[in-house]
């Protein structure tokens, strides 16, 4: 007769009582009041939030979806659409051709090409219209002896779409002076002594008057009729009249 040594059962570690009484203890104890005690894994804590939800404002009413964040009446419901969904011909009216997915698509496109807002941003009420002025500087001489200094005349450009400007130079053959883009286009910042800050406008620009661009003095002698024409529409001003610029 063989005799067998039986083994004990292999008993889980949930079913030891130090176990347990552990596992009670942390499930119970929340965890600011657990002190030095290890948070170990596997064991819950009862001060976790259990849902987290968030209210919502979306609510429907007699005339459909409405937000309840947003004061305002309630919408009514209109019934005569009801009884025209109620009848089942409205369905089957053959008086006007419906049209097809590419004249839909047609339709939108040329809605959105040819859509203009109420209040028309500058860019695009602006568009390509430029004041020019016409003006000139002195520039010292120093290397000639027959001569303090020299007059250049060049264009003054005042883009209104975006409030830039930019001053040209018209080019002269054998002068011997570099010519041309004199003042790139950009927003021109204001000197101190016009109160400092800011941007020159259109509104800073008149003909007679002497300006500062970059510690250099421009005099202004004349615009074209298009900028004469646009104060009188926008300032209700008329510019004065042109002056003879020196030789």
């Amino acid at each position: 007769q063989v005799w067998r040594q039986r083994r004990p059962e292999h008993r889980s570690s949930t079913d030891r009582p130090c176990t347990r009484t552990m596992a009670a203890v942390m499930s119970s104890t929340p965890r600011s009041a657990r002190g030095g005690m290890p948070f170990l894994p596997g064991f819950a804590t009862s001060d976790a939030k259990s849902h987290n939800k968030r209210g919502h404002t979306l609510t429907y009413g007699p005339g459909g979806a409405m937000d309840t964040m947003r004061s305002g009446e309630v919408p009514v419901l209109d019934l005569s659409v009801l009884q025209q969904l109620a009848d089942p011909h409205h369905r089957f009216n053959m008086s006007a051709r419906s049209i097809t997915h590419d004249e839909r698509e047609a339709m939108r496109e040329s809605a959105r090409n040819t859509y203009q807002p109420s209040i028309p941003p500058a860019w695009l009420k602006h568009d390509r219209q430029v004041l020019r002025f016409y003006a000139f500087f002195q520039e010292p001489v120093h290397e000639n002896p027959t001569e303090n200094f020299r007059v250049r005349h060049c264009c003054i450009q005042f883009y209104l779409e975006d409030g830039t400007m930019m001053i040209t130079e018209p080019k002269i053959e054998n002068s011997g002076i570099p010519q041309g883009t004199f003042v790139k286009r950009h927003r021109i910042p204001k000197p101190r002594e016009m109160g400092g800050g800011g941007y020159y406008t259109y509104q800073d620009l008149r003909v007679g008057m002497d300006i500062s661009i970059y510690a250099r003095a421009f005099r202004i002698t004349d615009a074209d009729d298009f900028t004469r024409a646009f104060y009188e529409t926008a300032l209700a001003e008329q510019l004065q009249h042109g002056e003879d610029p020196p030789m």
